[in-house]
């Protein structure tokens, strides 16, 4: 992950190094467009969940140009 000198702690990138692996062994065969964002972290069941920190990162997300962004799913958010 870049840069390489920057300390990466926590589950952050989680969901995003896992598709990248998925990806890399063939066994995700769609095209993940390049404006497109994993943000989650990765239980020891494989299930997704969410991470601190999802809001600041939508709002970078934005910023820098991504249009679609997956995340965990959240029953809380899905009645609205």
């Amino acid at each position: 992950m870049s840069p390489p000198k920057q300390k990466k702690n926590g589950p952050f990138f989680d969901l995003a190094m896992a598709v990248g692996v998925l990806k890399k062994t063939g066994e995700l065969e769609e095209k993940i467009p390049k404006d497109t964002v994993f943000i989650g972290a990765l239980s020891l069941d494989g299930s997704v969940v969410k991470v601190e920190g999802m809001l600041p990162a939508l709002i970078a997300a934005k910023k820098l140009g991504f249009k679609k962004v997956y995340l965990p799913y959240d029953p809380l958010l899905s009645c609205l």
